[in-house]
């Protein structure tokens, strides 16, 4: 599945959290899932900028039934 499809089908699904700018950055995998059970995001497709993935990629990157991409 491509990208773009995956991010379609994420979106018709309301399962798609789009992180930019994030300001506060977070140190702690579980402050991450804590912040993913907020939003509700399971099995969610995060899409990452520069910016926000210099602080919330490293907490993110350990949990298993998260992706996220960035560029």
């Amino acid at each position: 599945m491509s990208i773009a499809s995956l991010i379609t089908e994420k979106n018709k699904l309301n399962n798609l959290i789009i992180f930019a700018d994030f300001k506060k950055e977070i140190k702690k995998t579980n402050e991450m899932c804590n912040m993913l059970k907020k939003f509700e995001a399971t099995n969610s497709l995060l899409i990452l900028d520069k910016t926000s993935k210099d602080k919330i990629h490293r907490s993110a990157k350990n949990i298993s039934k998260y992706k996220s991409y960035w560029r």
